[in-house]
């Protein structure tokens, strides 16, 4: 396969990237920060901060917090009224008493009215951030198109903002989340539906899909991965 078609592909992704942190970068001014749960989010997110030990390392780096995410989802998809709320907690573990704590505050917030509305999700692939977790379970278990998701799916992040990949996607399609970062991601960032990875940017992206890796050295010289390849 020629080198010109994996560069054509690596580039797609560079323009891909660039556009989707454009779009994060304007998620303020599109109104996507004004939501109708946000609050009682933050609150829920806050007793999950509570729980979790403080991080070993001793620096400022955000790749080192555990990040906990809260998600409210008021409809099924379907036209039934089956709210679902959501607790992500990765680099941490869920205890049996932090889940009892966030089912009752849920239902004093009048979230939720049954223990099967609560989803934990605590098992995220590395590179997954927390808020496309919420959206990938959304739409493989729940069934629900992303375009359905825009006006409804509502999105908080403890402890540190969301990145400009995450709010891109979430810009484009209509999620409402809080509050931004106004920076990407250090360690890279995963498309909740294609798996596709994207790490670093511009020049030094290295963009993976399924088997298949495509950077700036084997764009232009073939690299490591030649002949067939499908992304």
């Amino acid at each position: 396969m020629e080198s010109s078609w994996l560069g054509s592909v690596w580039e797609m992704a560079v323009k891909k990237q660039m556009a989707r942190r454009e779009l994060g970068r304007l998620a303020g001014k599109k109104g996507m920060t004004d939501g109708v749960f946000l609050e009682d989010l933050q609150s829920l997110g806050m007793i999950l901060l509570a729980s979790m030990p403080k991080p070993a390392k001793k620096d400022n780096s955000r790749s080192n917090y555990a990040t906990v995410v809260t998600g409210y989802w008021p409809y099924d998809g379907n036209g039934n009224d089956k709210p679902l709320l959501f607790a992500v907690m990765k680099l941490a573990d869920t205890n049996i008493n932090v889940k009892s704590q966030l089912y009752q505050e849920g239902v004093r917030l009048k979230l939720i009215n049954a223990q099967d509305q609560l989803v934990f999700i605590d098992d995220v692939s590395t590179n997954l951030h927390a808020e496309m977790a919420i959206v990938n379970y959304l739409c493989t278990k729940e069934g629900i198109q992303k375009q359905n998701l825009c006006g409804l799916l509502e999105i908080y992040c403890s402890g540190k903002g969301v990145c400009l990949d995450c709010s891109g996607w979430m810009t484009k399609h209509g999620i409402i989340h809080a509050p931004l970062s106004g920076a990407p991601s250090p360690t890279g960032w995963k498309n909740p539906l294609t798996f596709a990875l994207y790490k670093a940017s511009g020049e030094n992206l290295v963009y993976t899909k399924g088997l298949s890796e495509l950077s700036h050295f084997n764009r232009a010289y073939g690299g490591p991965y030649q002949g067939n390849v499908k992304l």
